[in-house]
């Protein structure tokens, strides 16, 4: 029995990105002034990311199990490419993940892959589980994985022969949808093994700007994050339970990726990496110790952060970091619940990492609960005035599945759910007549502008180490 997990291409010219725990620069709408052109085109490839839970799925099939991956997304497979390549493994089960503003079209690719090889097809992943009653009365998907923990749900599924009756799934059962509740939250992540990237066409994957080095794979060492933030689609599958690796059980797997691959850089995908400062001082530890000389990067609060702890980062080989700042405004960040971090504070952290040679991205969202045109304008400005290296703007977008969402239903801020415009680039809500689309969608193109064409920025990123010999890379590969 053979099992083909599938990561679908990409439905139209935009790089979609199913991995839900953030990512630089995906799903810029493309503009038209050349410069901002270039900016868009080079956002929209410099990042090449696995899903994880399909990582993950692979690693734990492949203990028993015979299975293959196409990951078409990140090696760019037209939909002829794609299909010719499933057929040709001949699979009797495909799984395969899913993204929110493209999931019927995927679901349409998926039915043609049932209509040539005739596999059992499965869908995994939180949009599939939020909108699978309208997946499932359309096209013929034969079962749902919910939420976007599917590796022993999936185990259980191939050695049974069968997904009815298991937790976690979602099926036709005579004529209608029966959900089997939820999978089992997996608290003993040391448990999983160590991602078989030999499945992986490892060499489609990258971090740029961030991480200039490759090969380069993510390490996911944590799962569940405790903030609760009402925008996060990341909690509404992950959950607020904060479940963490060992950090000898992380250690060793770095020690493998750098033996067994020649993996040179790495991005921690934790949504906060440093939240426990001891465990994160003792992988930088064990990095120092056994002279990985990896290059990597991490997300994380800056509220969690400390100068002390910044060192022995860097000493580790941190070359990147992540971090949310969404508004300028207290006001928007308690309505969201996202917890105020001293602007102090975030400036203090910013310049001692910049001033370490750690290249800091930070992530605003436009258009959040309380917002006002000013305190959107404010928000920009808090932007170029910060020592970031890049940022990035997205519109605030209400998930299905989230608080937000809810909120969003319950005061009318959307009026019908059109999923095609969940990229978190498109407005697809509106909080008050003052935030119209087209403000948003202006102010957001603004944002790039005013942050990424400045004369100094791009002089100081063109001469910044092997920039330009990256740039060049990812113009040809594409």
């Amino acid at each position: 029995m053979k099992v083909l997990l599938l990561n679908p291409p990409n439905i139209d010219s935009q790089y979609i990105n199913r991995d839900l725990m953030g990512g630089l620069g995906v799903n810029i709408t493309y503009r038209h002034k050349l410069a901002e052109k270039l900016l868009s085109y080079l956002k929209a490839h410099s990042i090449r990311l696995p899903v994880m839970s399909m990582v993950y799925s692979a690693s734990v099939l492949a203990r028993h199990h015979d299975v293959a991956v196409i990951d078409a997304a990140n090696l760019e497979l037209s939909i002829d490419e794609t299909l010719k390549r499933v057929a040709d493994e001949k699979p009797d089960w495909v799984l395969s993940t899913t993204s929110i503003s493209a999931l019927m079209e995927e679901a349409k690719l998926l039915g043609r892959i049932k209509e040539k090889v005739g596999a059992t097809i499965g869908l995994m992943g939180d949009a599939a589980t939020i909108l699978s009653n309208e997946v499932m009365k359309k096209y013929p998907v034969d079962f749902i994985i919910k939420g976007d923990e599917p590796e022993f749900v999936i185990e259980k599924i191939i050695e049974a022969g069968g997904y009815k009756n298991i937790s976690g799934v979602i099926h036709r059962d005579n004529g209608s949808v029966r959900d089997c509740g939820d999978p089992p939250t997996i608290m003993d992540l040391d448990s999983l093994p160590f991602p078989r990237w030999d499945l992986f066409p490892i060499h489609a994957y990258r971090y740029f700007p961030i991480l200039r080095k490759t090969p380069f794979v993510p390490v996911l060492s944590t799962r569940g994050c405790p903030y609760g933030c009402i925008y996060c689609p990341y909690t509404s599958n992950q959950g607020l339970k904060y479940r963490y690796r060992s950090a000898q059980n992380v250690i060793d797997e770095l020690v493998q990726i750098k033996t067994q691959h020649g993996i040179r850089a790495v991005q921690f995908r934790d949504p906060t990496f440093t939240l426990k400062k001891d465990r994160t001082a003792e992988i930088c530890e064990g990095m120092i110790r056994n002279k990985l000389n990896l290059e990597w990067g991490c997300e994380t609060r800056v509220d969690c952060l400390n100068e002390e702890l910044i060192d022995r980062m860097v000493a580790a080989g941190l070359k990147g970091l992540n971090m949310g700042v969404e508004s300028s405004d207290p006001e928007v960040i308690r309505n969201v619940k996202r917890g105020w971090i001293d602007p102090n504070h975030m400036r203090k952290m910013v310049e001692h990492l910049t001033r370490n040679g750690v290249r800091v991205a930070g992530f605003f969202i436009l258009g959040l609960p309380g917002e006002t045109r000013k305190t959107v304008q404010q928000t920009l400005e808090l932007a170029v005035k910060l020592p970031l290296s890049y940022a990035e703007f997205k519109i605030a977008t209400p998930f299905p599945g989230t608080p937000l969402f809810e909120l969003a239903k319950k005061n009318n801020w959307i009026q019908d759910v059109q999923i095609e415009q969940y990229t978190s680039y498109t407005p697809s809500m509106r909080i008050s007549d003052e935030l119209d689309p087209d403000f948003l969608t202006a102010s957001a193109n603004r944002a790039y502008q005013s942050f990424y064409l400045r004369p100094t920025k791009i002089l100081r990123e063109v001469l910044s180490d092997s920039f330009f010999a990256n740039m060049m890379g990812i113009l040809l590969k594409n």
